[in-house]
């Protein structure tokens, strides 16, 4: 099991994000503690992975010598969503 922590940046995401979207990014969230390589997530980069909810990529980290899943950002699916990655 993972343990889940959010960046700064995913913390000022999620703030942005209204329901009924921010409780479906929430679940998918939690699910990463139990498995970060869920069905459908992909590796961008070294160890950055994302995953689709809907419109939303959630990318996140995973460091499993210390079994961490570190929330890097959530943001909307547009051109921009993997620059700078």
């Amino acid at each position: 099991m993972h343990n889940v922590q959010l960046a700064s940046s995913a913390v000022r995401d999620l703030d942005k994000i209204c329901e009924p979207d921010l409780s479906r990014l929430q679940s998918h969230i939690l699910s990463l503690e139990h498995n970060p390589r869920p069905q459908g997530s992909l590796k961008l980069k070294d160890a950055i992975h994302r995953v689709r909810v809907g419109d939303w990529r959630i990318l996140y980290a995973i460091d499993d010598k210390q079994q961490t899943v570190i929330i890097l950002r959530v943001l909307r699916r547009s051109e921009r969503t993997y620059k700078g990655i």
